[in-house]
């Protein structure tokens, strides 16, 4: 795939887009979309005019990366002391805007997703199970961003991620993280026990305009022990569009299990 390195190369010579688009003569729009990598192409003339005024050459400017994408998260409570989290007595003062709840109310993870070889600003996720009866059981996926004092960031790039995901894309990230999900709820409570059914997922994002709702049938496994969402009957009916071959490139990591990326969150 191919993306320019115009952000990095503003930077470094200290310059904003609002000075290149007035003095190189080239619109601001054009030049944001390259800054972002969110163009669909470049025209030649804008790339002559940004060499030119740049003083750089064309290979500076685009680069080949790989097509990989990997959306890697890890439990923020870690699986040998969620026994032990979920007994704990909360303390009744807490850091303002935090606040504590049990793992089994909601299970927090931290994320990021590399695209292309960048790393993009790490967020969050929280699992929470909603209802639990013999016919349904429901699970909330809640994406949010927030600083060191709690306080909400921007999350456009996550609803542009989500907005991306195809049908097949949805069904593989909730495999992998209520898979991840059912293992540490497990060492907590006999989760098997509780699940019906079916099962409905609603995957949100706080203060965001996306809302994705899938639903699954529970089927035991036929050989071990555990359990799989059955998503055919959810592909079948599913409204969801999204890019395919976008969500054919993804790779969901847990880092509980995989620590290759261990340094980065």
């Amino acid at each position: 795939m191919i993306k320019t390195r115009l952000k990095e190369i503003l930077e470094e010579q200290n310059l904003t887009i609002n000075k290149v688009s007035n003095e190189a003569e080239i619109s601001r729009p054009s030049l944001t979309a390259l800054v972002n990598n969110d163009s669909g192409g470049i025209q030649f003339e804008t790339l002559e005019k940004l060499t030119t005024y740049l003083d750089v050459s064309i290979e500076d400017i685009l680069i080949q990366t790989k097509d990989e994408i990997k959306f890697i998260y890890k439990s923020t409570v870690p699986l040998n002391s969620i026994k032990k989290a979920e007994e704990a007595e909360f303390k009744k003062e807490t850091k303002e805007n935090f606040v504590q709840v049990n793992p089994s109310d909601a299970l927090p993870f931290k994320a990021f997703i590399i695209e292309n070889e960048t790393n993009g600003e790490p967020f969050y996720f929280a699992i929470s199970p909603l209802e639990k009866d013999k016919e349904i059981f429901g699970l909330l996926i809640n994406f949010y961003r927030t600083d060191e004092k709690g306080n909400k960031q921007p999350t456009e790039d996550l609803e542009r991620f989500f907005a991306k995901l195809s049908t097949k894309g949805v069904i593989n990230f909730c495999n992998s993280v209520i898979g991840t999900w059912l293992q540490f709820y497990g060492e907590i409570d006999d989760v098997y026990n509780q699940l019906s059914e079916l099962i409905i997922i609603d995957m949100t994002i706080v203060e965001g305009t996306g809302k994705i709702p899938l639903v699954a049938y529970i089927k035991k496994k036929k050989r071990g022990k555990g359990i799989f969402l059955d998503f055919n009957f959810f592909e079948e009916i599913s409204p969801i569009k999204g890019d395919q071959k976008y969500s054919d490139l993804i790779e969901f990591i847990n880092m509980d299990t995989d620590s290759k990326y261990s340094n980065t969150i």
